[in-house]
């Protein structure tokens, strides 16, 4: 199907009523995302080949946000509660487009809102309390501007 249809991978899909696919979100469910965002809440089964499999089918894929919240996929891997153990496609992404460092997502930590401000990648994975130190000390290192 990508093979023939590579658009598919950049409609947004919609869970029912707000229902998070990843448990215990710190930052509320993410209601709407594209087939690689899914693929990216998993905790369990994510593997480094498929996420190549759909960046490299559509690579936009890595810049398609919803409107309100502006989760990229790499926002949507830093909330991981599995971060960790997914350094291997954090870095992948990351690697892939840097771009995503710099851009900032809609969440408004001072107002602990969704609004206008946002954080940048470094951020939320600061805010990620299954985040790894490996993690941190990559972003810091792929865009030293970022503290």
């Amino acid at each position: 199907m990508v093979a023939k249809n590579p658009a598919v991978l950049s409609e947004f899909g919609l869970v029912d009523h707000g229902i998070s696919l990843c448990q215990d979100d710190f930052y509320g469910g993410i209601t709407e995302g594209t087939p690689l965002q899914y693929m990216l809440e998993r905790e369990a089964n994510l593997k480094l080949e498929g996420v190549k499999l759909l960046v490299e089918s559509l690579p936009l894929a890595l810049q398609i946000a919803d409107e309100r919240k502006r989760l990229t996929p790499l926002y949507t891997l830093a909330r991981n509660r599995k971060l960790s153990e997914h350094f291997h496609s954090f870095r992948y992404l990351v690697q892939s487009d840097s771009s995503l460092l710099r851009k900032k997502d809609g969440y408004d930590a001072t107002h602990f809102e969704w609004g206008e401000e946002g954080s940048i990648p470094l951020h939320l994975v600061c805010r990620n309390p299954r985040a790894s130190l490996q993690i941190v000390k990559f972003l810091v290192e792929s865009w030293p501007g970022s503290i």
